[in-house]
């Protein structure tokens, strides 16, 4: 089966690692790209813990998914992000850009990945 081509931006899956002297709050941007996007689902995986959310419908502007980076650490784990659509997916450190009522608090409900 081959990968629709959506562009370069728009992906299912993504890859980032924060700075290890960097503690503060960090956030993952998902966004559609023209078209609204439904029924979409997001897995973050970070280290040995794993945060599952159902955003539903995505739009332009998207979501900020946001939790904190809570120690420093000399070789940061990275945070690896799984989608079950084509969206645009970009990293950020501080707080996130977009309003308040595009932004899911991510810092609760994290469970080992192995389950």
């Amino acid at each position: 089966m081959s990968t629709p081509d959506f562009g370069s931006e728009l992906k299912r899956f993504a890859v980032h690692v924060f700075p290890g002297e960097y503690v503060g709050p960090v956030y993952v941007h998902v966004a559609a790209q023209g078209n609204e996007v439904n029924d979409v689902n997001v897995e973050l995986l970070w280290g040995p813990l794993r945060f599952a959310i159902e955003l539903g419908d995505v739009d332009e502007k998207g979501y900020a998914l946001v939790c904190a980076k809570i120690k420093p650490e000399e070789n940061p784990p990275p945070l690896r992000v799984r989608i079950n659509a084509y969206l645009n997916i970009t990293f950020g450190q501080g707080d996130s850009p977009l309003p308040y009522e595009y932004i899911k608090d991510c810092n609760e409900g994290w469970v080992p990945a192995s389950s």
